[in-house]
């Protein structure tokens, strides 16, 4: 519980006097407001609460890093909310948010993943006051479907891509060449991940068994399975995890990986992360990066 009481999410709101929590260091704030009466079992109490501030410490660390930047290219305004990821702004264009993805909502046969519509709800909230964000571009400025790609922040320079993944309500999915506050955001997902926050507490996005997924499944997913076979052709390579799933990694992408230790890996067990999406009569997980897949043995 005293975890809890200081994790939960804060209210959206700029003008108060209280700021969301990933901006804040609130384990003084617990101490001058919290008074302790000891009794007879004083010395297990003081272990217990020794032990929570020791947890709150720590926790509030990871949350105060706020992934700033110094540096804006765009001020653009906001029509709608489109995810937990995307912003659609007045002039028609769409804003993908660099290197996040958030709960799939409902679309075409597929039903929506657990806290897509809180997702959704939360960015709105986050911007709802001004409509407007300031964006910062890293190298790679549109993705495939021509959408724009970049950091997005309030008005008062608090970055959005943070925020969501200190809540839990999106998760890491670097694509290169954006690596602009990888490692931030991704001590910020950790954090989430340990207090189970958001789309963490749900066993949708719990490691899965490759097994598990079938030929329906649509979005983000973190995958554990070992490789029965291994294809190639002159776009790509497939590690193969299950009849129905396969990770795949284009020729494009390749580089960053080492293509003969990827050959070698039959009958291994690896972990990945990813969007899992209909390919042929199966699923695919595409991968960009080494940070998205792990070989456990």
């Amino acid at each position: 519980m005293c975890v809890q009481n200081v994790i939960r999410s804060t209210p959206v709101n700029r003008r108060s006097s209280t700021r969301p929590v990933v901006w804040t260091n609130s384990v003084r704030n617990t101490e001058r407001n919290n008074k302790f009466q000891f009794g007879a079992t004083s010395s297990l109490r003081l272990v217990a609460v020794s032990i929570c501030l020791f947890l709150l410490f720590f926790s509030n660390q990871a949350f105060a890093i706020a992934c700033e930047s110094d540096l804006f290219h765009q001020k653009v305004q906001v029509k709608e909310v489109i995810n937990g990821h995307q912003l659609r702004l007045v002039d028609g264009r769409v804003v993908t948010l660099a290197n996040i993805v958030s709960p799939q909502l409902e679309r075409d046969k597929y039903a929506a993943e657990p806290l897509a519509d809180t997702a959704k709800r939360a960015l709105a909230d986050l911007i709802a006051e001004d409509m407007q964000v300031l964006l910062r571009f890293d190298k790679r400025r549109r993705d495939r479907f021509h959408h724009l790609v970049a950091h997005g922040f309030t008005l008062d320079e608090r970055n959005i891509q943070a925020w969501m993944l200190a809540q839990g309500y999106a998760a890491l999915l670097v694509e290169p060449p954006n690596y602009w506050q990888q490692d931030c955001y991704e001590q910020l997902q950790n954090n989430a991940q340990a207090f189970h926050h958001g789309m963490w507490s749900n066993p949708r996005f719990a490691l899965t068994d490759a097994a598990d997924i079938n030929s329906n499944a649509l979005g983000f997913y973190r995958v554990a399975g070992r490789v029965q076979r291994i294809s190639t052709n002159p776009s790509a390579i497939w590690l193969h995890l299950s009849d129905v799933l396969a990770i795949r990694i284009t020729q494009r992408d390749l580089k960053r990986f080492n293509a003969k230790s990827l050959m070698g890996l039959k009958s291994q067990l690896v972990h990945v992360k990813g969007w899992v999406y209909p390919y042929k009569s199966g699923v695919n997980l595409r991968i960009y990066h080494p940070e998205a897949f792990t070989v456990i043995d």
